[in-house]
């Protein structure tokens, strides 16, 4: 969270003064890149320490539903601030906005952690998690295709400016509603899985999580009509 805040905040100096470039904005995304490499296993341990593991499918719904509300919501606030007061200022509320979830984290009260003891070497574990998926088809499967998604897949917002500013013709006015209508897809995905927990296994509903998606990024992709776009502007999965 620490790195988000500085970073958005560097953008919004860099940007407000006009010294942005673009090598400047792939430097700060492979920082963040990296510390959301280690910041995002850590985060989803903690919901299981913060639950237990009988709640732990609520636990992430609940989590899922809180930031896709905030999709919904951020998306406009941020077009009305880029339209109106440029996109340093959008910046800069996103970079304050960080110092929340710290102040929520650090207020956090938990047991004690306690160490647990292990044998071997940390990269005998590691490796010993590579060798229990690659032994085991179902988790392979699933994980395989959560791979080939989060890189073809996921990555459809990066491209969602461009999309809004060429495709559509649209430029800010175009933009936060897009990510707007994805926000409120996922949030009520969200609900649907808490209430279809009971009733659907894990597997069921990860695999037809995945087809689900893929088939709208196809159908967003072929789209060049704003309404029906936002009609179909995927979901994306929250971590």
């Amino acid at each position: 969270m620490y790195q988000l805040t500085g970073s958005t905040t560097l953008l919004a100096f860099l940007t407000w003064t006009g010294l942005i470039q673009p090598w400047q904005i792939i430097a700060i995304a492979g920082l963040g890149g990296i510390v959301m490499a280690f910041e995002m296993p850590a985060r989803q341990a903690f919901v299981i320490e913060m639950t237990s593991r009988e709640d732990l499918p609520n636990a992430v719904a609940l989590n899922s539903s809180m930031i896709n509300g905030a999709r919904i919501i951020g998306p406009v606030i941020a077009g009305v601030v880029m339209a109106k007061f440029g996109v340093a200022l959008g910046y800069l509320i996103g970079g304050v906005s960080f110092f929340a979830v710290i102040f929520g984290l650090l207020a956090l009260r938990l047991p004690a952690h306690v160490r647990k003891t292990h044998t071997g070497s940390k990269l005998d574990h590691a490796l010993g998690g590579f060798r229990y998926v690659w032994h085991n088809p179902r988790v392979f499967t699933i994980l395989a295709l959560f791979a080939i998604v989060g890189i073809f897949g996921w990555s459809y917002s990066v491209l969602m400016p461009a999309f809004a500013r060429d495709v559509l013709g649209l430029g800010e006015q175009a933009y936060g509603p897009l990510l707007t209508a994805s926000g409120t897809g996922a949030l009520a995905v969200a609900v649907c899985v808490t209430a279809a927990s009971e009733k659907f296994t894990p597997r069921v509903l990860a695999l037809g999580g995945v087809w689900i998606f893929s088939g709208m990024i196809i159908l967003f992709a072929l789209n060049r009509n704003f309404y029906a776009a936002l009609g179909c502007s995927p979901a994306r999965p929250s971590a």
